[in-house]
Formats: C-alpha cells, structure tokens, sequence
C-alpha cells in the first residue's frame, strides 16, 4: 500500500513547484483542476488512491471542498508557496506524475484551462503519464 496524502499536500508541492519553475502562483481554481487530475491518474495507474479528501462535481468542474475551504481566502489571486511544507514528503512514484500534470496544466492561464480540458490535446498529453 501506497502513502496517502491529503489533497492539501498536493496542492502545496504544486504550489512549491511552480514557485521554483517560473514564479508563477496558483490559483484555487487551477489548483482544483490539477489536483482533481493528480488523483483520477493516480487511481487509474495503482488502484488506488493518492488522497481520501472527497471529490465533488459543481458548476466550474471538479471541487475538492476540503482544498477549497482551506485556500479560500485567497480568492481568484495566487497562492503563496508553504515555506514550511518538504516537497520531499511526496514520495518519487506520485511526484513523477505529479511533475507531469504540472509540465502540461503550467500552459494554461485561468478560463483557458477549463477550455484546453474539455480539448483532446490535454487529454493526449496526459495520457502519455499514464
């Protein structure tokens, strides 16, 4: 059995990753979408899941309330990175997947990607982790 993690975590090493990668900050909504992924690829590669946090379906796509209450007060604005959070945590099976939902989710800004989700190019891109 695999470590599990709470979606929260999750989204922190995103957040630390793009922090790193091009200053870039996170919003909740994009977080909601990359994460939400990271847990469908996940279950899909090992049968299992990445986090027990659940998964809800509302107007803007899939929601992790637990992740959304928690980064709430942030708005549509980014996310600061945890600088007490250890990326190092998550162990090398979930971050190479991780990295690459990253690599292909850090193209899109905003609307554009809940556009570019609903495409087969992400879809394409993503399978390729799989």
């Amino acid at each position: 059995m695999k470590k599990r993690y709470t979606a929260l975590e999750i989204a922190k090493y995103f957040i630390s990753k793009s922090g790193k990668r091009n200053g870039e900050l996170l919003s909740n909504r994009k977080l909601q979408k990359m994460v939400s992924c990271a847990q469908g690829l996940y279950v899909n590669m090992y049968g299992e899941p990445l986090f027990e946090d659940e998964i809800e379906v509302w107007n803007d796509g899939p929601i992790i309330p637990t992740l959304y209450e928690a980064l709430k007060e942030f708005g549509d604005d980014g996310i600061p990175p945890d600088h007490e959070f250890d990326p190092s945590l998550i162990e090398e099976d979930a971050t190479r997947l991780l990295d690459e939902i990253h690599s292909v989710f850090s193209q899109y800004v905003g609307i554009r990607l809940m556009e570019a989700l609903m495409t087969t190019d992400v879809g394409n891109k993503l399978v390729w982790v799989m």
